[in-house]
């Protein structure tokens, strides 16, 4: 299939000095069929205020002051930038969507505080097809995210991942938590949409409408409808072959995305001893275990019913079960991060793509990070 190239302006290098206008994130509802996802606002770059241009040796800041950044910031490096490429499916009527769509990211901004990045919000890799059955609905979302260039480490109580996005991929598409956005109501037995004390499971209960990527759409909500919202769940396997072909630990993991606490998230490889030693490398692993019915109670679904690794409450962690913590991360010295990060990991069945559930019993949620972030969250990209 031949792509159709785009007419949107190519993306511009910047590094040292930049000006932007500081962009204001609201909120945005998006959903799965039968319930609603909270989601960083899709606000046009013009609406926000940003230039597509950048880079100038004499330019400051709306407040009159100069603001920089290291050519070699992973926040600027790590993104997989537009080169003219637009969306591609294997599904023809996707494809008919995407096609003249512009993948990844089109544009890098920053000022003293944030890095901003503008998107489609379709990726390169192909997307689809969807084994739900619902229309895809995918477009040009033209979002901007932005991520902190000043992370923090929340002192007070850790902030609670909320359905919808959770951070944004270095091509420009979301993930979400591990939860569907429906729970098991103990009064009826029934599924109801929204959030409850027994949640689903997202890679049970949507794992046949996800595509060979790993991803799927989160179709639009409320007046004038719009583009569904492409997103993850878990390791992103279509960007993972882009950016990470057959990595089977011979090297580091790449960054392949942010948190909304701005945070990297890496791939599943790391230094084994977390640095580098020439020790060679380990997979990084949850601590987060499926446990046994006893945490389903008395009034709780059954296990014989729904597997245990049904629902989010399923999972119980276990400190130093794995190599990371509860918030699925470690400080760690990375290729990009030499001198050390905090980072998130993805976690895997065995490493490997056993399949698209959690129910084999290999340890791997909650897959991406949760339930809680680390950081300080930057509550207008998640409110």
């Amino acid at each position: 299939m031949n792509h159709v190239t785009s007419r949107r302006r190519p993306p511009m290098h910047l590094c040292g000095t930049g000006v932007i206008l500081i962009a204001s994130l609201g909120a945005h509802t998006v959903a799965h069929e039968g319930h609603a996802h909270a989601s960083p606002a899709r606000v046009t770059w013009e609406r926000a205020g940003l230039s597509d241009v950048v880079t100038s040796a004499s330019a400051t800041s709306r407040l009159g002051r100069a603001t920089t950044i290291d050519c070699d910031d992973p926040l600027l490096t790590a993104w997989r930038r537009a080169d003219g490429s637009t969306g591609t499916s294997d599904d023809q009527s996707i494809f008919d969507e995407v096609s003249d769509v512009l993948a990844d990211i089109a544009t890098i901004a920053f000022d003293d505080d944030w890095v901003y990045v503008r998107t489609s919000g379709i990726p390169s890799h192909p997307v689809g097809p969807f084994g739900n059955g619902l229309p895809s609905n995918l477009g040009d979302l033209d979002a901007t995210y932005r991520v902190s260039r000043h992370p923090e480490p929340e002192t007070g109580e850790p902030f609670q991942t909320l359905l919808g996005s959770i951070g944004v991929m270095v091509n420009g598409a979301t993930f979400f938590n591990a939860s569907d956005g429906h729970h098991w109501d103990p009064d009826t037995g029934e599924f109801t949409p929204g959030l409850g004390a027994w949640n689903v499971n997202a890679l049970w209960f949507r794992a046949p409408g996800m595509d060979d990527a790993a991803g799927h759409p989160a179709p639009p909500m409320g007046p004038g409808g719009g583009f569904a919202l492409y997103h993850y769940h878990r390791s992103p396997v279509g960007l993972l072959m882009q950016l990470d072909p057959d990595n089977t630990g011979d090297h580091h993991s790449p960054i392949i995305g942010f948190a909304f606490d701005g945070y990297p998230v890496y791939g599943p490889w790391a230094y084994a001893n977390g640095v580098n030693d020439g020790e060679g490398y380990r997979a990084m692993t949850s601590s987060w275990q499926v446990g046994d019915d006893s945490v389903r109670g008395a009034n709780g679904p059954s296990a014989t019913e729904f597997e245990m690794g049904s629902f989010i409450e399923d999972f119980v962690y276990v400190e130093g079960a794995g190599t990371l913590n509860q918030f699925n991360m470690a400080f760690v010295h990375t290729p990009e991060y030499p001198d050390g990060t905090w980072a998130y990991f993805v976690t895997e069945d065995q490493v490997g793509q056993s399949g698209q559930t959690d129910l084999d019993g290999a340890v791997s949620y909650p897959y991406i990070l949760g339930p809680r972030y680390f950081g300080v969250v930057d509550r207008q990209s998640v409110l």
